[in-house]
């Protein structure tokens, strides 16, 4: 192998890195973060409600999902 191609190819997959701004390493609430929300993001104050779906089969489109593992529910009113 031809190292100057070695050396090319290094130059255009870091040039490439760094125009994708692509991390070092990244982990699953990394790839949450881009492509849906963050979940360290939200706060005390957040208040949502319902389930997270990121996607359901046809079989669950047609007839419904469960409901989550970790539901969603309104903070409590104090």
């Amino acid at each position: 192998m031809d190292p100057s191609a070695s050396e090319a190819f290094l130059a255009r997959y870091l040039q490439v890195k760094e125009e994708l701004r692509i991390p070092d390493t990244c982990n699953a609430t990394d790839i949450a973060a881009r492509l849906s929300t963050d979940p360290g993001a939200p706060g005390p104050d957040t208040e949502v409600v319902g389930h997270g779906v990121l996607t359901l089969t046809a079989c669950g489109r047609e007839h419904g999902h469960p409901a989550g593992a970790l539901p969603i529910r309104r903070p409590c009113q104090a």
